[in-house]
């Protein structure tokens, strides 16, 4: 299974207006959304926070789910944008 490594890109992606606009549609915090967007693609999420609240938000993604056109429209914010290593190229170095 594909793994998320630091799927709120340390919370860079929060502040996207797109992600913001589907969080609000859907009721639910941007992390929240980007989570479930990844749980949507079937990829393993770790989401890494010290923070009790936020670590018990980033849990809450399971009584919701996002539209074909909500998926689409995250889709679309791919950049191929990486702030850790490409894993591809990653050597354990």
């Amino acid at each position: 299974h594909m793994e998320s490594w630091s799927p709120l890109m340390n919370a860079q992606i929060l502040e996207d207006e797109t992600v913001n606009a589907v969080a609000n549609e859907v009721g639910k915090t941007p992390a929240q959304v980007i989570i479930r967007w990844n749980i949507e693609h079937g990829v393993v999420v770790i989401p890494k926070s010290v923070t009790p609240s936020r670590i018990e938000e980033n849990i809450n993604v399971f009584d919701f789910a996002l539209t074909a056109a909500q998926i689409e429209k995250l889709d679309n914010l791919n950049e191929e944008r990486r702030i850790g290593p490409d894993p591809a190229k990653y050597s354990g170095h």
